[in-house]
């Protein structure tokens, strides 16, 4: 199927939590392109520079979203052949079309066993309801010796900015967060969960680290991405467009006061390599 069928096909109601995903995500591809993807992109080669790719032929991002890291990915294997893989039809439209792309379930691939020499899974596992399977289903394609590498966060954020906005959408009637969200972190939060995961699923040789996100928003910057993608996004758009208003002015008279460091998201994020022993 083409990309812009597969479009097509996100937009019909969806009930599994891969569609929701999938569904989500195609609504926010341009502005996750244009306002996240760039923010995300520093962090996710820390994670490149540690896997080996450099004499490698098959690499495959799986959960290649606009495929940012495709370029970044080649050019640390420049004699390799670059897949991306997603399952949101929307993000992958947006990614280079000189690299192969295909819509596929990260848990069920549509790749030989043994066929890949890196897989790179960056902010994408906490997606999946069983993050065992994806990482399963990542080893089963590695070759021997292959590495694969993630990158979790290690919590939602949680830093003054970002608890003011969520209690003016509290008091301003939003759509509660457990409705529209579709992530879920705690199996993925820490080093030691992530350990354990790469573990059972047969991995050998790994590694785990963490590092602050430590990013520091601008006003209009966080308001921006707050109210044009991910589950900020639909609570915000659940209001009526006066009580919108409102909103977004209680928010600015409130951030006025603050200082740049009640904008810096300190959020962990949790990095692991394993190898297919």
């Amino acid at each position: 199927m083409g990309i812009s069928a597969g479009i097509e096909r996100a937009r019909v109601k969806q009930s599994s939590p891969l569609d929701v995903v999938a569904q989500n995500y195609s609504f926010d591809a341009e502005n996750y392109e244009k306002s996240w993807a760039p923010v995300l992109r520093p962090h996710s080669h820390v994670l490149l520079e540690r896997l080996p790719l450099v004499h490698v032929t098959r690499v495959l991002d799986a959960g290649a979203g606009v495929g940012t890291l495709l370029p970044d990915i080649q050019f640390r294997a420049p004699s390799a052949t670059v897949f991306a893989v997603d399952c949101s039809a929307g993000m992958l439209a947006l990614a280079p079309a000189s690299f192969p792309r295909a819509l596929m379930d990260l848990t069920r691939l549509g790749f030989a066993s043994a066929s890949f020499d890196v897989v790179i899974m960056a902010f994408m596992l906490f997606h999946i309801p069983d993050p065992l399977l994806g990482l399963r289903e990542s080893r089963r394609i590695l070759r021997q010796g292959g590495a694969a590498g993630t990158i979790t966060w290690g919590g939602e954020p949680d830093f003054p900015a970002q608890r003011v906005f969520a209690e003016e959408l509290d008091a301003s009637g939003a759509t509660p967060p457990d409705s529209v969200t579709f992530t879920n972190h705690e199996p993925v939060c820490s080093p030691e969960r992530i350990e354990s995961l790469f573990r059972a699923a047969g991995y050998d040789d790994i590694h785990t680290w963490t590092a602050p996100f430590n990013h520091q928003y601008q006003i209009d910057e966080f308001i921006d991405i707050r109210t044009k993608r991910g589950f900020t996004r639909r609570r915000f758009e659940s209001l009526d467009e006066g009580p919108r208003a409102m909103f977004l002015d209680r928010v600015r008279r409130r951030f006025a006061t603050f200082t740049l460091a009640e904008f810096i998201d300190h959020t962990a994020l949790i990095y692991a390599t394993g190898r297919r022993g």
